[in-house]
């Protein structure tokens, strides 16, 4: 078997064959094919420069790209890196505040205004018993004065200060009015 039918001297160059370079970077042809058309460098069909293939490969080379559009990389690649900072930047300080306690398990959030919806459902639900005997006959400002006062009986009841409800200062009047 003929060495030269896969290397070849060329000055201080060495070119190999397509068999060669697969063999020697333990790649396949559609690896290869896929090498060449993102511009690995090529001496002719089915022959490469080992000493070009390599400095392609360690990026030190930028074969086929024209001046413009390797700007144009270098810029995609800086706002790219400047987006992987701030996304980590961002993971860091949601870490943190998780840590901090700044975020609770969603479930234990559920379970509350799970609850809270069952208590605002049983307010209402009393509403049917307590107030027919308070309003029958009565007139029409005396039903609205019975009504505000049980709403806001029951906003006071579900929105009471916790753990998922901060006290939030509210004028009751803006609240209920018609």
């Amino acid at each position: 078997m003929s060495m030269a039918k896969y290397f070849e001297a060329k000055g201080k160059d060495i070119v190999i064959s397509s068999t060669a370079m697969q063999y020697l970077f333990g790649i396949s042809d559609a690896t290869l094919f896929d090498w060449e058309r993102l511009g690995c460098p090529k001496e002719g069909r089915g022959r490469w420069s080992l000493r070009k293939v390599i400095a392609w490969r360690s990026g030190e080379m930028d074969i086929g790209v024209a001046g413009a559009d390797r700007t144009k990389i270098k810029d995609a690649k800086l706002k790219a890196e400047a987006m992987l900072k701030a996304a980590q930047a961002n993971k860091a300080k949601r870490e943190l505040e998780i840590l901090e306690g700044k975020y609770l398990p969603l479930e234990e959030i559920e379970q509350e205004w799970a609850g809270r919806i069952v208590e605002l459902k049983a307010g209402l639900m009393n509403w049917i018993k307590a107030l027919p005997p308070e309003l029958s006959g009565a007139d029409a400002r005396t039903v609205e004065a019975a009504l505000r006062r049980e709403v806001a009986i029951l906003l006071e009841q579900y929105s009471r200060e916790g753990t998922y409800t901060p006290r939030v200062e509210t004028n009751d009047a803006e609240v209920v009015a018609p």
